[in-house]
């Protein structure tokens, strides 16, 4: 029986709301370091000066005159800060979706001899020996294991990822139980 496991609309959407929040978020990082922050910095630096001169009292008519806000600010904003997190939700954002881009034609297939992973390795299902289930109930991950060039190869079976690749699964556990029965 033939089975396609194909990017699940789930996975699909998660990581277009990743991608979405870090890029809107390094936006926001970057106003803040281009224009919030400037602007407070100079509003700060004012006040110590008026400190430093012995009229703190006169910040008021001061912010007033400026129109900035009359309560006094109380630290120096990190400029460079707000650049660096920018830079890294903008980078969170191009891995977002340069993942979504690299699995958009992506899927796992099997037919009644083959299984067929992501990458297009094709194994025959003769050739696996046993299932991992240990990650299924909590993150829908399996591992189906088979031997290749004398060593255990482990293929990734993730169904929150790939719909339908629980059907693959049962498919190749089906044909590992046939196996041992006929043993």
């Amino acid at each position: 029986m033939a089975i396609k496991a194909t990017l699940s609309r789930t996975w699909i959407r998660r990581q277009i709301i990743i991608g979405s929040v870090a890029f809107a978020l390094g936006l926001w990082f970057f106003f803040d370091g281009a224009i919030t922050y400037p602007a407070r910095n100079i509003q700060y630096h004012a006040y110590r000066q008026l400190v430093e001169q012995g009229n703190e009292a006169g910040w008021p008519a001061y912010a007033h005159e400026h129109h900035w806000p009359s309560t006094p600010p109380e630290k120096e904003y990190r400029i460079a800060d707000q650049w660096v997190l920018g830079s890294l939700s903008i980078l969170g954002s191009i891995a977002a979706f340069g993942l979504l881009a690299a699995s958009w034609h992506r899927s796992v297939s099997s037919d009644d001899d083959t299984v067929t992973a992501t990458n297009g390795t094709r194994v025959p299902l003769a050739a696996f020996q046993s299932t991992d289930r240990r990650k299924w109930q909590s993150k829908g991950i399996a591992y189906a294991i088979y031997e290749q060039n004398g060593k255990s190869v482990r293929l990734t079976l993730d169904d929150f990822k790939y719909e339908g690749a629980e059907k693959i699964l049962l498919q190749v556990e089906q044909s590992i139980a046939a196996r041992s029965t006929q043993s």
